[in-house]
C-alpha cells in the first residue's frame, strides 16, 4: 500500500467517534438504487492509474448524492460507471487518479445530472447550514482526514439529515452500512473541512 493510497482514503472504522450501532443498510452495487457504503469491496474498478476502491471516494459520494435525491432513475449502477467516465472528461482525477479526484470539480458533475449545489468552504458556515437543515438534506463533504498526521489524506463522502438530530454518512468509513453522528464535529473529528455542497 503506497502514500499514494493515503492521499485519499477514508478512515478505518475505529477512528469514527460514535459509528452506528443501529440496523445494517447492506452494501449492494450490483442491486439497484443502493448506496456504495465501502469503497473497499470496488478496488477491481480501475481509476485511471489507480482503483475506486483506494482513491474513488468522490465519484462514489457523487453517485451516493444522487441515489439519495432519486436523480438517476433506472439502472443506477450503470450510472456509477458513467459518473467516473464524467469525472474523467472534467479532468478531475488528480495525477491519473493516484490522488483521488479535484473536490472543486464536484458541483460539475452535478451539473451533468441536473442537480445542482451550494458550495461551503467555512466550517462554521457548514455548522449554521447543518443546524438549520430539515429532514432528508444531503450534503457531499471533502476533508483532510487528521491535520495533526497529513499522510491520512482526504477523503469525501455524503452526510444525510434524520430524525433525532443525527446524520447517516455513507462511505465515511469502511463499512458495509452507513454510520451515524450527531454534529460535525463528530464527522471531522480532527480533520478540517476542505469544501462541503449542499444538494440543492
Amino acid at each position: 500500500m503506497g502514500i499514494m493510497h493515503f492521499l485519499h482514503a477514508p478512515l478505518d472504522a475505529r477512528e469514527l467517534r460514535h459509528p452506528s450501532r443501529s440496523a445494517a443498510i447492506p452494501f449492494a452495487f450490483d442491486e439497484e438504487g443502493r448506496t456504495i457504503t465501502n469503497q473497499e469491496k470496488l478496488s477491481h474498478l480501475k481509476y485511471g492509474a489507480s482503483d475506486i476502491g483506494k482513491t474513488g471516494c468522490v465519484p462514489i459520494a457523487i453517485y451516493n448524492a444522487l441515489i439519495l435525491k432519486g436523480a438517476l432513475g433506472e439502472n443506477s449502477s450503470s450510472a456509477f460507471l458513467d459518473i467516473v467516465e464524467r469525472t474523467k472528461e472534467l479532468k478531475a482525477p488528480l495525477m491519473g487518479g493516484r490522488m483521488g479526484t479535484d473536490p472543486y470539480m464536484i458541483d460539475k458533475i452535478l451539473e451533468g445530472y441536473n442537480v445542482g449545489c451550494l458550495e461551503i468552504t467555512e466550517r462554521d458556515a457548514l455548522a449554521r447550514e447543518m443546524a438549520d437543515a430539515e429532514i432528508g438534506t444531503l450534503f457531499l463533504i471533502t476533508q483532510w482526514n487528521d491535520m495533526r498526521r497529513p499522510l491520512k489524506g482526504i477523503h469525501a463522502y455524503v452526510a444525510e439529515k434524520r430524525d433525532g438530530g443525527r446524520w447517516a454518512l455513507y462511505n465515511r468509513v469502511y463499512r458495509d452500512y452507513p454510520t451515524l453522528a450527531h454534529n460535525l464535529s463528530e464527522m471531522i473529528g480532527r480533520g478540517r473541512l476542505i469544501v462541503a455542497d449542499r444538494i440543492i
